[in-house]
This record gives C-alpha cells, structure tokens and sequence, in this order.
C-alpha cells in the first residue's frame, strides 16, 4: 500500500509567517542545500523542479504543492526546465502522521464533505498533493492574498496573514479528500457534486427544477441519494448552510437582517428569521444581541 505523509495541526494553533512570494528561475534550474527553521510551501506554477528532502525525491510540476519539513534537510537535483514557483516560510507546531493511503478514508470524507462539519478541529495537511480544478485556482488565489497582505499590508499583518495560511491549509486538506473519490460509486460522487454546487451557488434563488435541470436528473432521486449519505435532504443541507453564512454576517453587525437574508439566498426577511430560529433556538436579533453564545442547533427541523 502507498504512504501519505500529513501534518496536523488546529485553528487554535496560529502558523506565523515569515515569508511570501513568487519566483521565476531561468532553465536550468537547481535549488541550494539548506535544513530550514521553518516550515515551507512550494507550489508550482509552471515549468519543473527537482527537489530531495532526506532520501525523497518529488518531481514537481505544474499544480504540485510541497511541504518541506522544518528540521530536515532539502537540496535541489538540476532540471533542464525553467521554473515560476509561490513559496511560503513559516512557523508553526505541526504533528507529523504517516498514513497508509486506503486507510485514509471514507469516514473523513462522510464527515468533512458529506456533514459539512468535523468531530475534532484536527486540520490534516498532506505534504505532497497535485491541485486539480477548481482548488487549483483557489489555492493559487489564496496564496496571491496572502503574498498581498505580507507585501503590502502593515496593521495587523500577522493575523491576516496567518488566517490566509490557515486557510491554505483547509484547502489542501479537502482537496486532498476529493482525490480520494476515484474509486467512489457514481451516487456517491454526484451527492459530492450536489454539496459542491449548494456551497457556491447558496446565495441564489434554488429551487428543485433548477437542481434538476442542472444535474439532467430527477429531483426526488437526487434528495433520495443525497439524504441516504448525510442523512439530511437537499434543502435541509442547504438551509443550514445558509444560516451558518449569515451568523458571520450577524456577528460583524455591519448589516441589517433584510441585507442578511438577501446576501445568503433568503429573499424574505421573515422566513429567514423563522428559519434561523427553527435551526438555532434564537431569532437573529437575539443572536447578534447574545453574540450565538446560547444557540443550540436544531438538527433538521425540515423534511423537505
């Protein structure tokens, strides 16, 4: 069986960052020799590079992404190839865990992509990963961010840039766990495809006949496969997506309820207050006023 290399971390440990940028290096190209203080990230842009990090050789190319550990050594071997690659240094309190890849696995995914939700805050960060579409573009986003705030921004740099890492590190994680779906049953990849369009498409007006149409398939077959592998309906999903969206939106008190509502796909201001207090035991104006520190979810108070 093949070894994964992660590291685990949590939002509670914030990385500090050293270092951002981007390089481009001329054919050929060749990396120096040097055991880091700090940990590393490569991402490839375009070209090829060849990196050794103790007896592991990793050919990179375009959309790999590299974690160089903070105490070992790395060296480059010479590529003929031209190379423009992001880099980040950091400093964190990372745990190395070795994983056989098969054992790795469908509970993860049932619980961090299926749930939408975790029982622990553990972050799981493979060392190696190649970044396909769309987490390509979103990681290559991300890490232009963050390069931003370390170039460009001096209040509160710190925190910035450490939330941009952190969210580094969540996209990876998942990526990681959408690689995992080749041998997943065709059902079980479309409920994930379901997931993924809820996810981005929340703030607009969906409604059955545009889910199906969009998928080109029956409705009711589609609520049926995606509640028998999260145990919720498509809307429910899609409900408590929403109102965890508009809690971030509550608690920066910057706009009014009706704005709100509007910004997470409740176009009625009522019916997102009576569906925020079916889900949370509060109505959205005790919540702002409490801060959600006594809001109790209510688990799937709809059926449809």
């Amino acid at each position: 069986m093949v070894q994964k290399i992660f590291f685990s971390t949590t939002p509670n440990i914030f990385p500090k960052i050293i270092l951002a940028n981007s390089v481009y290096i001329n054919a050929p190209n060749c990396h120096f020799t040097r055991t880091p203080n700090e940990y590393i990230i490569y991402f490839i842009l375009d070209g090829k590079m060849i990196l050794k990090e103790d007896t592991n050789i990793y050919n990179l190319k375009k959309g790999d992404c590299l974690l160089l550990d903070s105490s070992r050594t790395h060296s480059g071997i010479r590529s003929n190839s031209s190379v423009k690659y992001l880099y980040i240094h950091f400093q964190t309190d990372f745990i190395e865990n070795i994983f056989l890849q098969n054992d790795f696995t469908r509970l993860s995914i049932k619980n961090k992509i299926y749930l939408n939700e975790t029982t622990n805050n553990t972050i799981l960060i493979p060392k190696y990963s190649t970044l396909k579409p769309p987490y390509y573009k979103q990681f290559l986003n991300n890490s232009n961010e963050l390069i931003h705030i370390m170039n460009n921004i001096t209040e509160h740099k710190n925190i910035l840039a450490g939330c941009s890492l952190l969210k580094l590190f969540i996209l990876l994680e998942k990526a990681f766990q959408y690689s995992l779906i080749s041998d997943t049953p065709p059902k079980d990849i479309r409920v994930l495809e379901l997931i993924n369009y809820l996810n981005e498409h929340y703030a607009e007006d969906i409604t059955s006949s545009k889910i199906a149409n969009y998928f080109y398939n029956n409705y009711d077959y589609l609520n049926r496969i995606f509640k028998k592998q999260t145990g919720k309906t498509i809307f429910c999903y899609l409900n408590e997506y929403r109102i965890t969206e508009s809690k971030k939106l509550l608690y920066s008190g910057l706009l009014t309820n009706k704005e709100i509502a509007e910004k997470v796909g409740f176009h009625n201001e009522f019916y997102y207050s009576k569906v925020f207090k079916q889900y949370t035991g509060l109505s959205p104006r005790e919540y702002k006023t409490n801060g959600g520190i006594k809001c109790n979810k209510v688990t799937q108070p709809f059926s449809t």
